[in-house]
C-alpha cells in the first residue's frame, strides 16, 4: 500500500512540475511587459487613486465637508441604482453636511477595505471596487458597526490629477 501512495504522489508530482514548466513557456511567449516608465506611471496613478479613496474617509471623519466636497469638484455621488444625488463640490459637500454635521457627541470611521483598482490602457480614467464598513459611536457608548456596502468609484485625470468621476 505504502509503494502504492508514492508511486502516486510521484506521478502528482511529476505532473505538476510539467505543468509548471509549461506554464513558464507559455510566459516566455507573452509578448514583453510595458515600458519602465509606463509601469512605474501606473503604480504613481495606483497610488494617487488610493489616496483619493483615503482622503474621502479622512475628510468625513474629521467632519471637513468643504475638502469632502472639493473631491467631487468634477464628479457627482450617486445613488444605489446610479442616480446622481449630488455633483459637484457645493452640492457634495452641503448634502454630507445635512447628513453627518449635525450631532458632534457621534463619532464616525468609515473602514475601507479590499481596493481593487482597475486603470484603463489609455491611464486617463479608471474604476474601483472597495468593501465600506462604517463604525460609530456616540459619547459614552461603545462603538458599533453602523453599515456594510461596496463603493464603485470611477476616476479620471483632469490637468494630469485623478479626481472622483463618480462614487457610487
Amino acid at each position: 500500500m505504502r509503494h502504492i501512495f508514492a508511486r502516486r504522489l510521484l506521478g502528482l508530482m511529476f505532473a505538476g512540475f510539467c505543468l509548471h514548466v509549461g506554464a513558464a513557456a507559455a510566459h516566455a511567449a507573452t509578448p514583453a511587459p510595458a515600458s519602465l516608465a509606463a509601469r512605474l506611471q501606473r503604480v504613481a496613478d495606483q497610488q494617487d487613486i488610493e489616496r483619493l479613496i483615503a482622503d474621502y474617509s479622512a475628510f468625513l471623519a474629521a467632519k471637513d465637508f468643504d475638502s469632502y466636497g472639493k473631491l467631487f469638484a468634477h464628479g457627482a455621488f450617486l445613488g444605489p441604482q446610479g442616480q446622481v444625488i449630488a455633483s459637484g463640490s457645493e452640492q457634495v459637500s452641503a448634502l454630507v453636511r445635512k447628513y453627518l454635521g449635525g450631532d458632534p457627541g457621534t463619532t464616525v470611521r468609515h473602514l475601507v477595505t479590499n481596493t481593487r483598482i482597475d486603470i484603463a490602457p489609455d491611464g486617463n480614467s479608471a474604476q474601483a471596487e472597495s468593501f465600506l464598513t462604517t463604525i460609530q459611536a456616540k459619547t459614552g457608548q461603545p462603538a458599533e458597526i453602523f453599515r456594510v456596502a461596496v463603493y464603485k468609484d470611477r476616476f479620471k485625470k483632469v490637468a494630469g490629477a485623478w479626481v472622483f468621476a463618480s462614487r457610487q
